[in-house]
């Protein structure tokens, strides 16, 4: 019974030797053969990965597996070893489940991970980021496309409130055009921003796809409005419209 027991123990500590082992080697390994920007975002440091090395329990596939071993062997006979197997699947499943089980709700505290955030609080912090970023690159396309300082103090005034998420109808008032034309610039602001976050793992896909739809029904409202402002008849001459249906001077 002894020898049964060291058994199973020195097989789980094998197991979990093993998983820590890849978990802390494999990574730097990646590290060294993939030099893509966009690989180091995904990184963790070794802290936040010990959970997820401390993690590996066993359960029933693992019992399923040495279950699956036959009793004997294909002359009758028993087949040696065959108890010892199951005991030591069934001791490593116990060890697992109730040392490293039970220890990681310590863990997950000591490595400092925190419950992701629910979506519409990710949404909303992203959207605040994205209309930060349009701020910012405000002054530079103002000063880009000869936008007058009323009109951009008018649109900085409408990102610092978060207007932008539902702009709604646009005046048709002077200057209507330049301050469509900045609008519509800041979109490609926004998007930029709304991808980088993504890309950092701020934002998963669910939250980027909700974004994306927003900014895509403000460009259409705008493009649209662009165009209506573009197809409207020149004015007569002398400032006035002739009455419908007649001609002038008649």
């Amino acid at each position: 019974m002894s020898h049964a027991v060291v058994t199973a123990l020195l097989v789980a500590g094998v197991v979990i030797a093993v998983r820590l082992l890849w978990l802390y080697s494999v990574p730097y390994l990646l590290r060294a053969i993939d030099r893509r920007p966009i690989q180091r975002t995904l990184r963790s440091g070794a802290r936040e990965r010990f959970p997820l090395a401390w993690s590996g329990v066993r359960g029933a596939v693992s019992l399923a597996a040495a279950l699956s071993v036959p009793a004997t062997t294909a002359a009758g006979r028993p087949l040696a070893g065959h108890g010892l197997l199951v005991f030591t699947a069934v001791a490593v499943i116990l060890l697992t489940l109730v040392v490293q089980g039970t220890t990681m709700p310590a863990v997950i505290r000591w490595a400092g991970l925190r419950g992701d955030l629910d979506e519409t609080t990710e949404e909303r912090r992203a959207h605040r980021q994205i209309v930060t970023a349009a701020l910012e690159a405000l002054p530079d396309h103002a000063d880009r496309l000869d936008t007058p300082p009323e009109t951009t103090d008018a649109i900085r005034s409408e990102l610092r409130q978060y207007a932008a998420e539902d702009p709604g109808p646009f005046d048709a008032g002077p200057g209507v055009r330049s301050g469509l034309e900045l609008r519509h610039t800041l979109i490609g602001v926004k998007r930029s921003a709304l991808i980088r976050l993504r890309d950092q793992r701020t934002i998963d896909d669910i939250v980027l796809r909700r974004l994306q739809s927003v900014l895509d029904n403000e460009e259409i409202r705008i493009e649209l409005a662009l165009r209506a402002f573009s197809d409207r008849p020149p004015p007569p001459p002398d400032g006035t419209a002739a009455p419908s249906g007649r001609a002038p001077g008649a």
